[in-house]
């Protein structure tokens, strides 16, 4: 990472410049940048965690000497910052080189600040410890001056470690003089061998560098307080739990450092860069220092807590109200996945406690590696529980069942990864034959093969839903087949089968139990429809899942595959990376060419699919639909208004699973200027996901948490109610981060204009082509926040103009986008390319 620390004014926190923003030729053998990072990492966890911006966190830095090490750098981004410091001459050359409006320095003790009623959410005590007479009574005072969910960090030597051996041989045994008076004279003995050398060539020497900004000095004044404290880790520990504090992270420094060290190899970049990583794994006990980061809470207990990412929040509140405390260390298992020295740092660690919280303990995805994992721990007490309030125990013949069943998918990996490339293979290169003759039955197989768990909102359910409106409204029966109940299906009278997903076989590794549910999915299919075929077999594609083309090859009947993007490149750039990820392009290439009929949702997409061996013939741009008999103008929206407590405002709204190409956090930076300039607006976000921790964020930051309403997630039939109740309404769609064309086909635009409101959107491929600026909506450049405020005042401002541009815009996506259409277009196509009888396409066809 890069970046500079010069900046004299405190920053906001979506400009807040990288973390690691000293150069890494200013780290140094006492690893100070480091210790700086750590620091920063804690109080960026707390300012998230209680979303907040940086200026409102007021931190403490106790024994802060000239501020130099911690105080001044904190100031630069923007964090409100006092320095505290017994030394007067520290304090005083701490004002004299403070630039920061933001940064305040005191000379007193801690006693002073706890007398007067402070209070901090982050108190910062480092290399002060091991100065102190009585550190319990030391941290007991800090622990006063915390808010409710403040945090202390703590910074402490090894009082065993290489720092303090070396500070004894060059103070007390006298090494440090030696070492510079040899220096000395070898100097003085190389300058009378130069001398000749320089009046021969007129050598002048350079002019004194200008002293160095503050930003890269490495020292205080206040460095001659000695030592009174030794520690090792165990009595810090102890220490800290008598203070009532709890360590909820811990760190090392480097393993080599002290005035030695830093004399002799305070120029060597490399090593200093690989003894400060080296750091990270090292015992406790091989470190010159220690990083720790301490809450308020009950002693003793030492709590380790692994949760999904989505369920963080939810696991420590579980874990305080299941254990009478929050957990000590909470670590997503993405973070298990993408830092596998974290994974083994925790293996060395015990704990009182160990838990992983999940959605469901009975999910077999992973179970097998999480069970493994807990029993590897070293704690005391370890358990599976879940959202619904389960728990199991893990015990020693749950934890052995559990490696022998990891061993097993080992071993049987190279077959099914093996496999999976044959099949896809096969699918490929399999020659495409002439399907029997028979008299069309009227029925259509759909599946939905999502692994993990169903949607219960967004635009992948409003597909789903209205792609089966269309084939009902054509005549077609129906058969849904999917990984859970889909409530919609029911409702349009399709039948229901649902293949759960117990996986017995590779359901341990990442991405391979995709290849598992996709034969067994394959197999229930096949079983279901070999009494009645199908006309056709139509799926909507997902990741590693060949099931559509495996069940029309054993059937004898065409494939219909439906694209909505490349779900390699989606995880890559909008989820997680896949693991397989050339595995995962080969099936996915696999599916498109085997398909007999391939519906993409735009022509980014039939570009791209052509250019991966699909012939044109073969495929249909076919965008997104809307129902509008459910979502139409004559929806009351006024009873979630006033249970959202937005009457009499102009409501402008947003809804979304919050997908980073959603372009939420760019609507939220615009509502700061939209409500300035017209005070009774207010914002709408209806819906939950990925990005909304940062609209949050930067709500918070710009102080416009009053206007502003966050509904959280609303199933898909309440979604025209809430698009009612708004004013007008917005999609401020973002192009893709790798610069290729925008490949979506938004639902919620269609949505937005089936309401018959004023319609702000992103000019961004397939948005600029449905709606057309200034008759059915207003159009501005993707990402901009100030044309977006714009817009939107421009609409807010001018009913008359939201009345037509909501008339037209609805009468366009009655005339040319319903659902209806979407799916006689289909028809159409399989029609034209003898894949189905004009008399196949429904009994009850009209």
């Amino acid at each position: 990472m890069t970046g500079t620390m010069r900046s004299n004014a405190p920053q906001s926190s979506q400009q807040m410049p990288p973390r690691d923003w000293w150069a890494a030729a200013q780290e140094n053998v006492y690893a100070h940048r480091k210790r700086l990072n750590f620091i920063v990492d804690a109080i960026e966890a707390l300012r998230v965690g209680e979303g907040k911006a940086s200026g409102d966190l007021s931190v403490l830095d106790v024994g802060c000497g000239t501020g130099i090490m911690i105080t001044l750098p904190l100031a630069s981004i923007g964090y409100k910052i006092t320095g505290v410091d017994i030394d007067r001459d520290s304090i005083e050359a701490a004002r004299r080189v403070n630039p920061y409006k933001n940064a305040a320095f005191l000379q007193g003790e801690v006693g002073s600040l706890a007398a007067a009623d402070e209070r901090y959410d982050v108190v910062i005590a480092s290399e002060v410890l091991e100065h102190v007479t009585d550190p319990p009574a030391f941290l007991r005072a800090l622990r006063t001056l915390l808010t409710p969910k403040g945090i202390v960090v703590l910074t402490t030597p090894n009082g065993y470690g290489w720092f303090e051996w070396e500070q004894y041989l060059w103070d007390d045994a006298g090494l440090g003089g030696r070492i510079l008076r040899w220096h000395e004279r070898w100097g003085r003995f190389t300058q009378r061998l130069k001398a000749p050398i320089k009046r021969l060539i007129g050598w002048q020497p350079a002019p004194p560098p200008s002293p160095p900004p503050w930003e890269y000095l490495t020292s205080t004044q206040n460095t001659a307080s000695p030592h009174v404290q030794r520690f090792r880790w165990s009595r810090v520990k102890r220490i800290v739990t008598a203070a009532g504090l709890t360590i909820a992270r811990a760190g090392n420094s480097s393993p080599v450092c002290g005035k030695i060290s830093h004399f002799y190899l305070r120029n060597r970049r490399a090593f200093i860069a690989l003894n400060a990583w080296i750091g990270d794994f090292l015992p406790r006990f091989a470190a010159a220092g220690w990083y720790l980061v301490c809450r308020p809470g009950p002693s003793g207990g030492n709590i380790l807590c692994l949760a999904d990412s989505g369920l963080v929040a939810q696991a420590a509140a579980h874990i305080e109200r299941r254990f009478g405390a929050p957990p000590t260390l909470l670590v997503s298992f993405r973070q298990l996945r993408q830092q596998p020295s974290l994974a083994l740092r925790l293996l060395l660690r015990r704990f009182d406690l160990a838990v992983a919280f999940l959605t469901d303990i009975e999910a077999p995805l992973y179970r097998d590696f999480i069970l493994s994992y807990l029993f590897l721990l070293r704690a005391s007490r370890k358990a599976l529980c879940d959202s619904q309030g389960h728990e199991v125990g893990v015990g020693l013949l749950g934890g052995l069942q559990a490696l022998a069943r990891c061993l097993v998918d080992l071993v049987g990996f190279p077959v099914v990864y093996g496999t999976g490339r044959w099949k896809a293979h096969r699918l490929m290169r399999s020659r495409r034959t002439p399907f029997p003759a028979r008299s069309a039955s009227g029925r259509v197989a759909y599946l939905r093969a999502n692994l993990w768990q169903e949607s219960k909102a967004g635009g992948s359910v409003a597909h789903t839903t209205g792609v089966l409106l269309g084939l009902r409204a054509a005549g077609m029966d129906v058969t849904y087949v999917g990984t859970a109940d889909f409530p919609p299906a029911r409702r349009l009278g399709a039948e229901v089968s649902i293949v759960h997903p117990r996986l017995r076989w590779m359901r341990n590794f990442p991405d391979l139990p995709f290849l598992a549910y996709s034969d067994s999915f394959a197999r229930h299919c096949c079983r279901l429809f070999r009494d009645r075929p199908p006309d056709f077999v139509y799926q909507r594609y997902s990741v590693f899942n060949s099931a559509g083309a495996w069940t029309a090859r054993r059937l004898g009947c065409p494939f219909v595959l439906e694209y909505n993007g490349p779900e390699v490149w989606v995880a890559r750039h909008w989820g997680t990376r896949l693991f397989f990820e050339q595995l995962g392009d080969r099936v996915e290439r696999a599916n498109l060419v085997a398909a007999d009929l391939v519906v993409v949702v735009s022509e980014a997409l039939r570009d791209e699919v052509t250019a991966r061996g699909v012939p044109p013939d073969r495929l249909l741009v076919n965008p997104n639909a809307v129902d509008p008999a459910r979502y139409h103008p004559g929806i009351d929206g006024g009873p979630v208004r006033k249970r959202l407590g937005v009457e009499g405002r102009l409501v402008i709204g947003f809804i979304g699973t919050f997908g980073l190409w959603h372009g939420a956090e760019v609507l939220a930076r615009a509502v700061r200027p939209v409500t300035e300039a017209f005070p009774q607006a207010h914002v709408l976000f209806v819906g939950d996901g990925n990005t909304m921790p940062k609209v949050r964020e930067i709500v918070a930051a710009d102080g416009v948490g009053g206007r502003v309403t966050f509904t959280g997630l609303v199933a898909q039939d309440e979604a025209a109610g809430y698009l009612a109740a708004c004013d007008l309404l917005v999609s401020p769609h973002v192009g893709n981060p790798d610069g290729s064309p925008f490949f979506g086909s938004p639902t919620k635009l269609f949505e937005y204009m089936a309401m018959g409101k004023g319609v702000v959107a992103s000019d961004l491929d397939q948005i600029g082509t449905i709606l057309t600026h200034g008759k059915t909506g207003w159009l501005v450049p993707p990402g901009d926040v100030g044309a977006l405020a714009k817009a939107i005042l421009t609409l807010a401002q001018d009913p008359e103009l939201r009345r037509t541009l909501g008339e037209a815009a609805r009468e366009e996506v009655v005339r040319r986008h319903t659902w209806t259409a979407h799916v006689e277009r289909i028809l159409a196509k399989l029609i034209e390319s003898g894949l189905l009888p004009e008399h196949g396409r429904g009994s009850h066809a009209a």
